[in-house]
């Protein structure tokens, strides 16, 4: 969970990122505001996966 992402994976750039959170977005079933996403949100996978239970409601299916 400590893996880290932004600035570790060169393939992570910002239009990469667009596409993650998006696919996050469809996925997951919320829409992400721009307030609520910052660098600190892509730091590690940890820290990812905490953005998007917060925005759930912790309801994360990773079964499919």
């Amino acid at each position: 969970m400590e893996t880290p992402l932004l600035g570790a994976l060169p393939e992570l750039d910002s239009m990469a990122v667009i596409g993650l959170i998006h696919a996050l977005e469809e996925r997951f079933g919320f829409i992400a505001e721009d307030d609520d996403i910052d660098g600190e949100t892509f730091a590690t996978v940890g820290t990812l996966v905490s953005y998007v239970a917060s925005v759930t409601g912790g309801c994360i299916d990773t079964s499919s």
